[in-house]
């Protein structure tokens, strides 16, 4: 072959090689985007307002009875004593408060003691009217069925008398402060009467503690 046709063709084959090169593969075809999971969505349940829960509740108090005989303080003679009482919610707005309470007088002239008893158990239905973040009020009408005896002591002897029963109804008035997320501080008066005691008028304030269960 001639040098001239051999040169010719080594820079043809140069050529050739230099465009193949200046053309890179071609990219594997990119697959595609995933689809993005779809966004879940968890349901949580709206928390309970304070008159929407039950709870137990325990309070110290005095119940006014009012006494042509004697008195204490504004023609009342004052019973101290205790008061347990369960919260059941009928509504967001409603509650049943059903309670058990006991009080007592004690009495003394001399050698002669007196002690008057009272066991009272109680219902009521409460209507929540004012409600805040930290606050609820409320306004009920209560029935109660009271237990009275009285023990009296003479020097060495003492006697009980016989158990009485009485009915009281009326209204209560009350509002609770939040403490912590489950529990409250709690006040409650209440105003009323006896009806089959000569119009008897009672009244009582108490005071304490209420506690969540839900």
């Amino acid at each position: 072959m001639k040098p001239s046709l051999l040169l010719v063709s080594l820079l043809w084959v140069g050529i050739s090689f230099g465009e193949s090169s200046s053309h890179p593969p071609l990219m594997p075809p990119r697959k595609a985007a995933s689809t993005p999971p779809a966004q879940t969505f968890i349901q949580t349940k709206s928390k309970a307002l304070r008159s929407e829960r039950s709870a137990l509740g325990f309070e110290a108090g005095v119940l006014g009875v009012r006494n042509q005989t004697s008195s204490d303080v504004l023609g009342l003679q004052l019973m101290y004593g205790l008061r347990a009482h369960y919260l059941y919610p009928l509504s967001s707005r409603f509650f049943l408060k059903p309670s058990l309470g006991y009080f007592i007088k004690p009495e003394s002239e001399g050698e002669i003691s007196l002690t008057q008893h009272l066991i009272e158990g109680g219902l009521g239905i409460h209507y929540a009217f004012g409600r805040t973040q930290g606050s609820l009020w409320h306004l009920g009408l209560i029935q109660r069925a009271d237990l009275l005896f009285s023990r009296i002591s003479v020097k060495n002897s003492s006697a009980t008398t016989p158990a009485s029963f009485r009915y009281r109804t009326g209204m209560g008035l009350g509002t609770r402060f939040k403490l912590n997320a489950n529990s409250d501080l709690s006040f409650d008066l209440e105003a009323g009467l006896a009806p089959f005691e000569k119009t008897r008028i009672q009244s009582s304030f108490t005071t304490g503690l209420v506690f969540f269960l839900d």
